[in-house]
């Protein structure tokens, strides 16, 4: 039916009979035109991301063919192989897209009408019931204050959207960080174990040559052997713990179970905190984020205002066929709508809008406490690990020295294999305290750098920038 009314264009203004098509040429240009759109908005995507993250396309091609990774690496393919901040960074675009709806508001409409009659007309019949084509444009001038809102709200969505990404990127470094530390734990305290069960068994072996020639107790054999049996259980029960914790820091960062994850985690002390935390605290992407929805929140209840104001338009139609044709070809007109009733749902419009605006208010508020007392709480955390962390390294550094003397007392024949077990048990017991001190207290030092924002954006680059002050591995 539109192809008829198009050709019957081309007779009544050209006196042609033949129908006209796209020529292929035309068709390849436009297909070359809408092709590489779907391709430029990966691009933005990887860009968003990018810059959320403050790492490179360089940073993951190292981390890709790296067979050992540290922290950030870790995190650079959580940020490249995982789903999470990809899909935080779509709705960034879909952001940016309703900002360009919000400016196309304020152009003009221009669209092709057409109408094929299907009875017969005459000249006598109501041109409204004839056949045919027209371009119709309208021109909004006032409608209410909706071109007005939506243009000042979709500005404060797209810096909402991106607040939300960077605050996403922080969350997933945090998380990240928890689960690396974890399944290095796990490791750390495999190996350890696995050393402490070949050293049980060693004097285990001693003990029982010393039983055979009565030098010993039968007691203290099996006490040793009790131990390496409970050793051989711990050791089968931390294996299948750190598959798991592999397992789980592959879903999260994508990283395969083959690679290898480097055991010394190098970060750089934290600076002291200062008195006043309101700049810091307002300088939090989701404190930010909240300011945002508060702005979308007015405007809302801006546009719902609107609707008790008239609306202004200019229309116009140009006409490019009509059967029977008559009169003008074009009319233009200056419209104007004043709203008188419309069963009190403007008025609720209005009431919703100033609940969500107040609500948004109240989620600002909760926003900047939950921010203070992260803050505080992450910097009361890490202050304390870092003296815990001390107070381990000087106690294994004593239950090493307390192994070594009797060691030496034992070669003297001053002590018992039986004392050299409790000092090695010891010995082992203070590595995995100190171990584990040092990796909660990466951990909470991860936590404080994204609490404060100090390891957002290029402030992640701090992983990859170890210095000998900052090295709290052993």
């Amino acid at each position: 039916m539109m192809s008829e009314t198009i050709a019957s264009i081309a007779i009544h203004r050209k006196n042609m009979h033949s129908r006209r098509f796209l020529p292929p040429a035309v068709v390849a240009l436009f297909l070359s035109f809408f092709l590489p759109l779907s391709a430029g908005a990966e691009r933005k995507a990887d860009e968003l991301l990018m810059r959320a993250t403050g790492i490179t396309r360089e940073d993951v091609d190292r981390a890709t063919g790296k067979e050992a990774l540290d922290l950030f690496d870790v995190y650079v393919l959580a940020v490249s192989e995982t789903e999470r901040l990809a899909i935080e960074g779509e709705s960034a675009l879909q952001a940016d897209a309703r900002r360009k709806q919000a400016l196309g508001m304020f152009l003009p409409r221009i669209s092709l009408r057409a109408t094929k009659t299907l009875t017969e007309t005459d000249r006598t019949t109501p041109a409204s019931q004839r056949s045919a084509v027209s371009l119709y444009g309208r021109q909004n001038l006032i409608s209410g204050l909706d071109e007005y809102a939506m243009f000042r709200g979709s500005a404060a969505e797209q810096r909402y959207r991106r607040y939300l990404l960077n605050d996403s990127a922080g969350k997933l470094l945090e998380d990240v960080a928890g689960v690396y530390m974890k399944a290095l734990q796990m490791e750390k305290t495999l190996k350890n174990r696995e050393k402490t069960l070949e050293h049980y068994r060693g004097i285990s072996a001693e003990l029982r040559r010393r039983v055979a020639v009565g030098r010993s107790r039968q007691s203290e054999l099996l006490r040793i052997n009790s131990q390496v049996y409970k050793i051989q259980a711990e050791i089968e029960s931390m294996q299948s713990s750190y598959v798991q914790a592999r397992s789980m820091l592959t879903v999260i960062s994508g990283v395969p179970r083959g690679r290898r994850l480097i055991e010394e985690v190098c970060l750089p002390p934290y600076p002291e905190m200062p008195d006043e935390l309101s700049n810091m605290i307002e300088s939090r992407y989701d404190v930010k984020a909240a300011l945002e929805e508060l702005e979308m929140a007015r405007t809302k209840l801006l546009a719902a205002q609107g609707g008790h104001l008239p609306s202004v338009y200019l229309e116009g139609t140009y006409r490019l066929y009509q059967q029977h044709e008559t009169g003008r070809d074009f009319w233009a007109g200056l419209g104007v709508e004043l709203p008188i009733f419309s069963g009190g749902i403007t008025t609720a419009r209005v009431s919703e809008a100033a609940s969500v605006k107040r609500q948004a208010e109240l989620r600002l508020e909760q926003a900047r406490r939950v921010a203070r007392q992260e803050i505080e709480e992450s910097y009361s955390t890490y202050t304390s690990s870092t003296h815990e962390m001390e107070s381990f390294k000087k106690s294994l550094d004593t239950a090493d020295n307390n192994y070594r003397s009797i060691l030496a007392e034992y070669r003297l024949n001053l002590v018992t294999l039986i004392d050299v077990f409790d000092a090695l048990t010891a010995l082992d017991s203070a590595r995995d305290d100190y171990e584990r001190t040092v990796l909660e207290h990466c951990r909470s030092r991860v936590r404080l750098g994204v609490a404060t924002g100090e390891l957002l954006g290029k402030g992640v680059r701090a992983l990859r920038e170890p210095g000998s002050e900052g090295r709290i591995a052993p």
